[in-house]
């Protein structure tokens, strides 16, 4: 049977987060699935579910959408505020708002506060520039556009005020507090999504949008609260802000359906890459030096609040996190645990695997996607990484084939999305007696040699494997298979520059009688990630431009590849 869930309330109005799970909610309900139908242990659909680190809170919403009892936990302030808004109130409590004269009339008279109030200026004077059209990011803070800064300031002063005048006294203190943090998570997803940034605070764009103007209509768009999308399910959730080893213990007496994991992945500490939704949420106003140059130096460019040490994390360091994460899984009491996890992650995943097996039987479900940027790419940078959900059966013991399993299973995955990076080339290669991959320069196919099976594949097909090669991988090893993986990748795992050569060399040669117009469109791609790359050379990027303008009115191209091929134009 196919879950299903509210769909606007869990996916709409989330904050622009690293690590948020809104592309996972698939595999996350298909690991639900798997328990309800395959579990040992039957499970209450209207018992507790526990989301230990919840963030932007997708998981959390998706649970109380499915009609669970929902913890939701977070450490960071802004997080807890904002899920709070979203968990502890419903559809039917948007009626009430009774003495703002409900919740369109207190947005209405939020959005109109565009004028500046000398007694809150706060963001407006750090944290944005003077003049939008003379803005100087040498000079001044541009996270903002003023206009925007001047609705932060006004909007945070007047919700505070909306909840201390003495006729709202009479109301229930608790439904009080549910309606003043809606209307703060609406403001802190505005200015999430406002912000003159990719994402995180620890830096703005060297003007609006950057050098490439990127999202320009995002980021000088105006802040403007709207009435969100609330679940219909009226089931209690409870959000806490505590640190994860503390909640476990707190809660651990009565035990959990699901408790579902996602600590830190990696060294990023929430609490400086969101320093600024804190401020939001506290409206403490930290001291802030307006200025930050200093002569020739910067110092505290980004003015990070010097309190964000607090909730330093220390799932976010390599030598502490296996072992606090160790500690968590101990005090956990929970049918099932729900661990969603990256091959990235700080933690190996044989250790966090050897880990969880203490816990119970283990399965897995896998999934791909296109994983964060941020900063400068490496000229081998993979596209793709994998997610994967790892299920715990608390109710039966884990066994050494189960482990394997597991191991095989994400191989196999890790096949089909490594070879989504790899590029055909002009060369054989011998690998070893067993395992051969063979590109033929006057062939249109790559031959794939296992244990004298062939199997061959189109080059347009971007090298998508078929099904009986990739079954008979499950046939090796979980240590034959990825000597495989390390194999193919020292063939096909090429360079930017070695890409470049090789797509001319297919659009241009007659023996390769492919799909132009997806290595066109990868050419395109490649030349824009890469203008300013030293590795690709002058010679090159010139034949680049070469091949687009003799392409540009050979022959029908789709309408969004054209008109990025017309802009090619302004090159010289």
């Amino acid at each position: 049977m196919e879950l299903t869930y509210e769909k606007d309330f869990v996916e709409k109005k989330l904050l622009a987060y690293i690590g948020n799970k809104r592309r996972l909610i698939p595999l996350i309900l298909k690991a639900i699935t798997e328990i309800k139908e395959r579990g040992h242990e039957k499970i209450n659909p209207k018992g507790w579910f526990v989301d230990y680190f919840a963030g932007t809170g997708v998981v959390s919403r998706l649970s109380k959408s499915l009609g669970f009892k929902t913890i939701a936990n977070d450490w960071e302030h802004y997080a807890y505020i904002f899920n709070k808004g979203f968990l502890e109130n419903c559809q039917s409590d948007l009626t009430r708002f009774s003495k703002l004269g409900g919740i369109d009339k207190a947005l209405k008279k939020l959005n109109s506060l565009t004028k500046p109030r000398q007694s809150n200026r706060y963001f407006a004077k750090y944290y944005c520039p003077k003049n939008d059209a003379k803005a100087n990011p040498q000079k001044e803070r541009l996270f903002y556009t003023k206009g925007n800064g001047i609705l932060i300031d006004n909007m945070r002063a007047e919700i505070d005020k909306m909840f201390s005048l003495k006729e709202n006294s009479r109301i229930d203190k608790k439904r009080n507090e549910r309606e003043k943090n809606l209307l703060l998570a609406l403001l802190l997803y505005e200015s999430s999504k406002r912000s003159n940034t990719s994402g995180v605070f620890k830096a703005f764009h060297n003007g609006f949008g950057g050098k490439n103007k990127d999202a320009l209509s995002r980021i000088l768009g105006q802040i403007e609260l709207s009435c969100p999308e609330l679940s219909k399910q009226k089931q209690p959730c409870k959000v806490y802000n505590l640190d994860a080893l503390k909640l476990a213990e707190k809660i651990n007496h009565q035990k959990a359906e699901i408790v579902y994991l996602d600590p830190p992945y990696n060294q990023h500490q929430y609490g400086s890459n969101y320093h600024l939704l804190n401020t939001i949420a506290l409206n403490d106003k930290p001291s802030v030096n307006q200025k930050f140059m200093f002569g020739e130096k910067k110092k505290n460019k980004s003015a990070i609040r010097k309190d964000w040490v607090k909730t330093k994390s220390d799932f976010c360091y390599k030598k502490k996190a296996s072992h606090y994460f160790e500690k968590l899984l101990e005090k956990i009491n929970a049918k099932y645990i729900l661990l969603s996890y990256s091959t990235e992650g700080i933690i190996p995943f044989d250790e966090i695997l050897a880990m969880v097996s203490k816990k119970g039987k283990l399965a897995i479900v896998t999934s791909s996607y296109i994983r964060y940027r941020g900063g400068r790419q490496a000229n081998h940078t993979e596209k793709k990484n994998i997610e994967f959900v790892i299920i715990v059966d608390t109710s039966l013991k884990n066994q050494t084939k189960d482990l394997e399993n597991i191991k095989g299973v994400l191989n196999h995955h890790k096949l089909h999305v490594s070879l989504d990076n790899f590029f055909p080339i002009d060369k054989a290669a011998q690998l070893d007696e067993e395992f051969q991959i063979l590109a033929h320069e006057k062939s249109k196919k790559i031959a794939v040699r296992l244990k004298k099976h062939d199997f061959t594949f189109d080059l347009s097909d971007k090298l998508t494997l078929k099904e009986d090669f990739m079954n008979s991988l499950k046939n090796f090893s979980y240590s034959k298979q990825n000597d495989i993986l390390l194999k193919m990748k020292e063939v096909y795992h090429l360079n930017n520059s070695e890409k470049v050569n090789s797509i001319l060399n297919i659009i241009k040669s007659d023996d390769f009688p492919v799909d132009k117009k997806y290595f066109l469109s990868e050419l395109f791609r490649l030349f824009n990630k890469t203008k300013s790359d030293p590795v690709i050379n002058e010679n090159l990027k010139n034949k680049m431009l070469a091949l687009f303008h003799s392409y540009l009115n050979s022959f029908a191209l789709p309408k969004n590849l054209s008109l990025k091929f017309e802009r090619l134009k302004s090159y010289t």
